[in-house]
């Protein structure tokens, strides 16, 4: 059964530029610092402050095809807010788009965060979300918000998902947000499939060993195919992502949209996007090279795109 909670939007204009400075300039995120500061300053909840983030981070969403904007925030345990939003990219299927959730998630994973108290969401989960969330660790201690006929209700997630297929039915019991193996990876081959030789050594350098990191923590316990990749901008900015999989496997988030959240919360334009490294394992049973090249010359034309394989060495 749902709890109905009342909780009041702040509608103070000085709350709202303080809020919506610190998402563009901080990179959709909160502080701890400025947590505290905030709710002692206007007198507010935790959970008033973070649906005031998750309101006014909608507006940074890039859904072109349905206009549908969506925005979550969570509270971490250690009092800091993260921010996602929903992308979708023109003329790609619709598989291809990434859910508020899923963003809220990757940065998360990026950014090692270990535990969320709760979530707030702009809009009733959908199934596929829900499914992506029962991979996170101690999801069933975590608190969702969102509004059902105009009404806040809080749940816990085996209200929002009974029954759930989990990662255990797959024999999987080391969850995501926990400690993963770091797995010992060594690059292969030095020679890129660029189509341009623009890439100088060092920036090459610098995106292998990004991309090698992301693929190091990559969470692939269903195909053991990690992956990751090193995203450059114009202005040589780096960002990067790693693989996440899910226990229902077509939900599982790509490494090309893992970087792109970064590079999102970071108000960056795709068409800035003018290198790409993505590092795969050798032996994996999928890969994302076919893809993450289509999708990469559909929003960014003239970036590089190298792809690199890794060998895992037994010790």
């Amino acid at each position: 059964m749902a709890q109905q909670i009342n909780i009041q939007f702040q509608n103070n204009e000085f709350l709202i530029k303080e809020i919506e400075k610190e998402l563009t300039n901080n990179n959709f995120y909160v502080s701890s610092e400025l947590v505290h500061s905030i709710i002692n300053k206007y007198n507010i909840s935790k959970i008033e402050l973070v649906l005031i983030v998750q309101n006014k981070a909608k507006q940074f969403a890039r859904p072109p095809i349905s206009n549908f904007y969506v925005s979550v925030a969570a509270l971490t345990s250690d009092n800091e807010i993260y921010v996602g939003v929903n992308l979708e990219f023109n003329n790609f299927p619709l598989s291809f788009a990434v859910h508020g959730e899923q963003f809220l998630i990757a940065r998360l994973v990026n950014n090692k965060i270990k535990k969320i108290d709760s979530i707030v969401i702009s809009a009733q989960p959908c199934g596929f979300c829900r499914q992506f969330l029962v991979e996170l660790d101690s999801i069933n201690e975590v608190e969702f918000y969102f509004k059902v006929n105009n009404q806040f209700v809080n749940l816990k997630f085996e209200q929002l998902l009974p029954f759930n297929f989990s990662p255990i039915e797959l024999g999987v019991n080391c969850l995501l947000l926990q400690p993963q193996p770091i797995r010992n990876l060594k690059l292969i081959n030095s020679n890129s499939n660029s189509n341009s030789n623009s890439n100088s050594n060092s920036n090459l350098i610098t995106l292998q060993q990004l991309a090698l990191n992301r693929t190091k923590e990559s969470y692939s316990p269903y195909t053991n195919s990690p992956s990751g990749i090193a995203i450059m901008t114009i202005n040589h900015q780096f960002y990067s992502g790693s693989y996440i999989e899910c226990a229902a496997y077509n939900m599982s988030l790509p490494p090309l949209m893992s970087a792109l959240t970064e590079l999102v919360s970071n108000l960056i334009q795709y068409s800035d996007i003018t290198n790409v490294v993505l590092i795969e394992l050798n032996t994996a049973k999928i890969s994302h090279q076919q893809t993450t090249q289509s999708l990469i010359k559909q929003i960014s034309p003239n970036a590089n795109f190298g792809h690199f394989l890794v060998e895992e060495i037994k010790e």
